[in-house]
């Protein structure tokens, strides 16, 4: 498994399933556990991804935090979905700020970058995108907290985080410029970061399309719906319930 910033976690929480039971549980494995083998992947962003085995971890009862069935996994993964979320808003934001104080500042023609209608406009959709990234985020994390959001709520904001950030990372480094490109500039590495999280979030098509299905009220009867395209191995469990 391809874990990030696994080279220096102290701890790793693992979603396991036992076939005996067909249940799911959230394990917590300690970096210093016997049969943990962690080594480093170099990836796009440099953000210490690790290549994760524990086939010869042993762990007991102590070690699980929490279990259930396939709506807990599920909850799980959509959870993840929001934490990735929420890291996007994050880089997002500071691509907006970075972007407005450069072309606040930087001169052509004679004049401010930021008198330029154009420029203007497409600060506006960055701006724009960050903010429903956001609002997107907040109203599934008060859902998580009020016991009261959905799955594919808590899925639709993390996606749609991701993608707000492929935007504003693309706006940002075309204000930039030449500068923007540069592998010593800051806006680099965020480039980088949202390109992996894009990666990671999967193909938006496939995405988009099983949220259409999910609206549609096509569903895998009993199986979670629309999410089950997106986690495809919840299905067979799900359809056992």
């Amino acid at each position: 498994m391809i874990a990030e910033w696994a080279v220096e976690a102290r701890w790793l929480l693992v979603l396991v399933r036992d076939p005996r039971f067909e249940r799911y549980a959230l394990v917590a494995l300690s970096g210093a556990e016997a049969g943990l083998v962690r080594a480093p992947v170099e990836v796009l962003d440099h953000q210490r991804v690790a290549a994760v085995s524990w086939d010869a971890v042993r762990c007991d009862q102590r070690q699980v935090v929490a279990g259930g069935d396939w709506r807990f996994a599920l909850g799980v993964m959509t959870s993840l979905d929001v934490m990735r979320g929420a890291e996007s808003v994050g880089m997002a934001t500071r691509m907006v700020e970075m972007t407005c104080g450069y072309v606040g500042a930087r001169r052509q023609f004679d004049r401010q970058l930021s008198t330029f209608q154009v420029v203007q406009h497409r600060c506006a959709r960055m701006l724009v995108a960050t903010t429903a990234a956001a609002l997107a985020i907040r109203e599934a994390v008060v859902g998580i907290d009020a016991g009261s959001g959905s799955f594919l709520q808590m899925l639709i904001a993390g996606r749609a985080a991701v993608r707000s950030l492929e935007e504003v990372a693309m706006e940002a480094s075309l204000l930039h410029g030449a500068v923007g490109f540069m592998a010593e500039h800051p806006l680099a590495r965020l480039f980088r970061r949202a390109g992996a999280a894009k990666c990671r979030a999967g193909p938006f098509s496939c995405f988009e399309e099983a949220v259409m299905a999910e609206i549609s009220a096509v569903r895998y009867g009993g199986a979670p719906g629309a999410l089950g395209d997106v986690y495809p191995w919840l299905i067979d469990d799900a359809k056992e319930t």
